[in-house]
């Protein structure tokens, strides 16, 4: 039954760290201990097919003492991971005055959404346009400081950003988009 729980704790484990190694290919260095424990569970259960009764009892020791660093090592990770999204967030302090034509309307955006989660202070800010080329995206305060800034390279027909404003949400905010020498500003008035 013990061992039943080691695999599953094993497979559970190598699981974890495939769909790690997918999503952020830098390695922590929890994630290598983890990686370390997973092979020494590994490196066991190949001894144990060949081992006699008294090593058995030997490595099925070892065994166990491994999966409780693998627990624990899983339980750190799952911190880990919490804190880096927190910190994925941007919080952006406006202080750069920004100067722009807020009447200018060439470019066509659909889906537009900026939202704004008084819980938590998260901003959604989502669109989608036919334009395509580099793409510089501002929102604004009501004193036209810039709140969020993001520059893409190469757009791709869809945007999506999460940011926490350093600044109050009440009054009118401005949403400068520009795609290749196209622009549009959007403009949003909260409480």
């Amino acid at each position: 039954m013990g061992l039943l729980l080691l695999t599953g704790s094993v497979g559970m484990a190598q699981s974890k760290m495939n769909d790690l190694t997918a999503e952020f290919p830098r390695t922590t260095t929890t994630e290598k201990l983890l990686a370390d424990q997973v092979q020494k569970v590994s490196d066991y259960l190949v001894e144990l097919k060949t081992a006699d009764v008294k090593s058995t009892k030997r490595i099925q020791n070892q065994m166990g003492k491994c999966q409780i660093e693998i627990l624990r090592l899983n339980e750190k990770l799952q911190e880990e991971e919490v804190t880096a999204a927190a910190n994925r967030i941007p919080t952006v302090t406006a202080v750069e005055k920004y100067d722009f034509d807020e009447f200018e309307n060439s470019l066509t955006v659909r889906e537009f959404l900026l939202e704004n989660n008084a819980d938590n202070r998260v901003w959604n800010l989502h669109f989608s346009s036919e334009e395509a080329g580099p793409a510089d995206i501002k929102v604004l305060t009501p004193g036209r400081q810039i709140a969020f800034h993001d520059h893409i390279a190469d757009f791709d027909g869809r945007y999506n950003a999460k940011f926490i404003p350093d600044h109050k949400a009440g009054g009118m905010w401005f949403v400068h988009i520009t795609i290749g020498d196209k622009a549009t500003t959007k403009k949003l008035v909260f409480d």
